[in-house]
């Protein structure tokens, strides 16, 4: 019965993975734009875009070059999903037995101040329940955080459908067209010292974190984190990825996994982790 019930799901997801998204990373200096197109048959990179140093330029001017952008591919209508940098989210799995959905925000509240090191501000926060488990994935950023990109994307004329982060990017976009492997997974990706991790396993759900360590000893680290077998493999997070099936010739996924995976996640709402940052009367639709 769960293999009839695991295999009806498969093509049911298959047959809605179709759609256009556009996927922003707002990295500590560039803005990098991802814009991908799905089908059952596969995903396909229709163009991306890197504004570097975003920060320092005026939003209407790099806006501007957005909108040109997103025209050129014929996407000028779609609102993106914009992921933050992972250490400007806290992110933390519940476990919730027995606890219904509409009584899940409740319960969550009862435990908001202890999930997140924010006791000065004001936190926004968001979850989604992971798959068919008791368990809820939580991220809680700060509000003057998630009220400083809503008004920069306002103001760069960028329409936002989601603010969210990596981690439920990765998670609906390594289920869109395939089945990450069931024993569990780590990927890692280091960059100036320090590695970011996302990895799934029964004992842990999701774990997402930055550890302040280079990938080979953050290994160690998240493999024990998640109860995986020391000798497991990570991959890297465009490892999680499908594998587009055409992409523009000067197209790097190593260097895009992120904005890939929310643009998929915008192309494919309905098959998405719906973690959302944005206040719900803020999100835009294409």
């Amino acid at each position: 019965m769960e293999a009839d019930l695991n295999q009806w799901i498969r093509t049911v997801r298959k047959w809605l993975a179709i759609g256009t998204g556009v996927g922003i990373e707002a990295g500590p200096r560039n803005l990098n734009v991802v814009v991908a197109r799905v089908r059952p048959s596969g995903a396909q990179i229709l163009g991306s875009l890197t504004i570097h140093n975003f920060r320092e330029q005026p939003a209407s001017e790099w806006g501007s070059v957005y909108a040109n952008f997103l025209a050129k591919l014929g996407a000028a209508h779609l609102a993106a999903v914009a992921v933050l940098q992972r250490g400007e989210v806290t992110v933390r799995p519940v476990a919730l037995p027995g606890v219904v959905k509409k009584d899940i925000p409740g319960a969550l509240l009862f435990q908001l101040d202890s999930l997140h090191a924010y006791p000065e501000q004001e936190p926004v926060s968001g979850w989604a329940r992971i798959g068919r488990t008791d368990s809820v994935l939580v991220g809680i950023a700060r509000r003057e955080t998630v009220d400083y990109y809503n008004n920069l994307f306002a103001e760069a004329g960028v329409k936002l459908a989601a603010l969210t982060f990596s981690a439920p990017a990765f998670y609906g976009a390594s289920r869109l067209l395939s089945d990450p492997p069931a024993e569990g997974f780590l990927a890692l990706e280091e960059t100036d010292g320090q590695t970011e991790a996302y990895g799934e396993s029964e004992a842990h759900g999701i774990f997402s974190a930055i550890i302040p360590a280079p990938a080979e000893r953050a290994r160690g680290m998240a493999l024990a984190e998640l109860r995986l077998a020391p000798e497991t493999e990570p991959t890297t997070f465009a490892g999680l990825l499908p594998v587009p099936l055409a992409l523009p010739e000067d197209f790097d996924l190593s260097r895009n996994a992120v904005p890939y995976a929310a643009a998929l996640a915008g192309a494919c709402p309905r098959l998405a982790l719906p973690l959302n940052l944005l206040p719900p009367e803020q999100r835009q639709s294409g």
